[in-house]
């Protein structure tokens, strides 16, 4: 499915200058691959160099250096990348289906700093010891926040909207409806 959805919105190459030793959509695929495998770019090196099925499959001779993979990762997760790759996710995964009978949008905040939950629960408690424990002095800053809109018969991620919290999930309704790929 990763080759497919590749070879569907990538370009083989991105320069015509470029090496010609893998396309797009086969990086591509072994980064899925390393997702699935959970695998950092060293990892998944050694397992494609393990598993000649796995080359076979992606059609790779050569197993690309993890170097390589890494910078074909900077290069697809850029936003316009994305919207690409999801958008041709879902019309392969829809086939000829247009209706989707219910779908489900939720949100949450990500991580943006170096501060742990441990420490927010150590400073709060800090401020219960206080002389007015219904005061809490510990404040809470803008954080990422990631959107999404999901088929609820089959999990798929239909639309995406990164934006900033903290924010209620309504305002995000229209932005993530409007992300739809075309004829959805």
């Amino acid at each position: 499915m990763a080759l497919a959805v590749g070879r569907e919105s990538l370009a083989d190459h991105t320069h015509r200058f470029s090496p010609k030793k893998y396309t797009q959509p086969q990086l591509f695929a072994c980064l899925v691959y390393m997702a699935m495998i959970r695998a950092d770019y060293r990892g998944c090196e050694a397992h494609l160099k393990d598993l000649p099925a796995i080359r076979e499959w992606i059609g790779i001779e050569k197993v690309p250096d993890h170097s390589t993979l890494h910078r074909a990762a900077q290069r697809f997760f850029g936003a316009g990348v994305t919207e690409k790759l999801l958008t041709a996710t879902v019309k392969l995964m829809m086939g000829r289906r247009r209706i989707i009978r219910r779908a489900a949008a939720d949100s949450t905040g990500l991580e943006a700093g170096h501060r742990s939950a441990y420490f927010v629960r150590r400073r709060a408690r800090g401020q219960k010891e206080a002389k007015n424990p219904l005061y809490q002095t510990t404040s809470y800053t803008r954080f990422p926040k990631l959107s999404v809109l999901v088929d609820c018969d089959n999990h798929m991620i239909l639309s995406v909207l990164v934006g900033a919290g903290p924010k209620p999930d309504i305002n995000d309704l229209q932005g993530l409806l409007s992300g739809l790929p075309s004829g959805v």
